[in-house]
């Protein structure tokens, strides 16, 4: 099959046969990879973006632990779990690039991740007696 334009349904035909194929070479590297932002741009050019982790590696710990005395928190933080609304969450990432909420927690139950101010999860650590 040849394409003759670069659209949303011919990068998804890509992607389909190109992400199964990459995991399979970079496995044997030990290194996972998962699709990053792919777009296509006039019809004839296209962008396939793909991120690669090392092995062992835990790139969301690492910023949350380069970022956190920053924000007031500990590196060991990280993974604690907190109540807002009576909902729980444990502390995933640090987006320090979002300034409002740079927070993110994930939803206990469902694995779902929610943004959270700096100041809510210190309330919530608070109230449970963990100091940030």
């Amino acid at each position: 099959m040849q394409l003759k334009t670069i659209d949303r349904t011919g990068l998804q035909l890509m992607l389909d046969k190109a992400l199964p194929a990459l995991t399979e070479v970079l496995a044997m590297y030990g290194v996972s990879v998962k699709l990053g932002r792919s777009k296509y741009t006039n019809g004839s050019t296209g962008t396939l973006a793909f991120e690669v982790t090392a092995a062992g590696a835990d790139p969301e710990r690492e910023e949350f632990e380069r970022w956190a005395s920053l924000m007031g928190f500990e590196p060991s933080d990280f993974g604690r779990e907190f109540t807002v609304n009576n909902v729980r969450y444990a502390l995933c990432a640090m987006a320090p690039g979002r300034s409002k909420y740079p927070m993110i927690g994930e939803r206990s139950i469902t694995g779902a991740r929610y943004k959270f101010t700096v100041d809510a999860v210190k309330r919530a650590f608070a109230a449970e007696g963990v100091k940030p």
